[in-house]
């Protein structure tokens, strides 16, 4: 999954609760191809690259366990509200370091050992 975000903050610093203000998504998502969860745990390395250049690297990521740490709270959550999650609902459950500027790069990637790879064009 790659994250878009727009980064246009209205606030001073800091600007954590802007972003989950506006949903923590500016701009949109791009999907790679769906992963099944398994009931072992796995475990992970993930690329960020940017025109073939590694931006930042993440080791022995314990997927999915560490990311769906806070759902079951969310679901608890959004219920008190009468939002009521559903099957296909896409959840971003956050992310392992900061955004990261794309500037003038046009070639996004994310790639993990275990999952796979997920790649984003700009113009």
């Amino acid at each position: 999954l790659i994250e878009i975000h727009n980064l246009v903050f209205n606030g001073d610093e800091p600007h954590g609760s802007e972003l989950l203000a506006n949903n923590a998504l500016h701009a949109g998502v791009i999907l790679g191809p769906e992963n099944k969860l398994s009931k072992d745990k796995k475990v992970t390395d993930l690329r960020l690259i940017y025109d073939n250049k590694i931006v930042d690297t993440w080791s022995e990521k314990k997927w999915p366990y560490d990311m769906l740490s806070e759902v079951e709270w969310l679901v608890k959550e959004q219920s008190k509200m009468n939002n009521i999650l559903k099957k296909d609902d896409l959840i971003l459950t956050g992310a392992y370091g900061f955004p990261v500027p794309i500037n003038n790069n046009t070639l996004i990637q994310v790639t993990s050992s275990e999952f796979g790879n997920a790649e984003a064009k700009f113009n």
